[in-house]
């Protein structure tokens, strides 16, 4: 597969209540005011915020061009991906998760505490 930075960004933008932003020069994608997606400057690389658990699944999927990012960040879920070698139908479901995940974050973070 070979994906495009527009296709990452128009699967990206077509999650529900999604929006893009600029963060340090780079193209952020947020909902419900959480990052769950990036494009690096060079717009090769995309990385998605999974919840480790799925981060897990689909690296132990092989997917082509797909790796955990660096150190805590990885640890946390943050999954890179390089665009040239991508599947746009996994990385398609990857941001739809990666977005799913953003919002019940909001909306864990927003709950009364009781």
């Amino acid at each position: 597969g070979s994906m495009l930075a527009s296709e990452f960004r128009s699967l990206a933008l077509a999650q529900p209540g999604s929006s893009e932003g600029q963060h340090h020069g780079h193209a952020d994608f947020r909902l419900a005011g959480r990052i769950f997606a990036t494009l690096d400057r060079s717009e090769c690389i995309g990385v998605v915020r999974l919840s480790p658990a799925r981060q897990h699944e689909l690296l132990n999927a092989d997917h082509a061009g797909c790796e955990a990012a660096a150190g805590a960040w990885g640890r946390a879920g943050y999954t890179k991906i390089e665009l040239a070698l991508a599947d746009t139908a996994w990385v398609a479901a990857a941001l739809a998760h990666a977005a799913e995940f953003a919002f019940a974050a909001s909306k864990a973070r927003r709950r009364p505490k009781t």
